[in-house]
């Protein structure tokens, strides 16, 4: 089976975050990322995520400008 080297999220709510964290921590921050609208990805490239007031290390993806495919998500 072929290991999972990357992983993009919908949604950066609550369990968002906090999963993105924790496979950040497991995975390595450069594995992590969101995608979101541009609104979004400026308010996070200004003001940053936390996870229980620590910074997390993840990135994120404006919707339409890099090529990203959906295996599964959390509902």
């Amino acid at each position: 089976m072929k290991r999972i080297e990357k992983i993009q999220f919908i949604g950066m709510g609550a369990l968002g975050i906090m999963f993105g964290d924790f496979l950040a921590g497991k995975m390595g921050a450069g594995a992590v990322a969101f995608v979101g609208d541009k609104r979004r990805t400026e308010r996070f490239e200004k003001e940053g995520a936390y996870c229980n007031e620590k910074p997390c290390s993840f990135s994120m993806i404006e919707a339409g400008k890099q090529e990203w495919r959906i295996c599964w998500f959390l509902r």
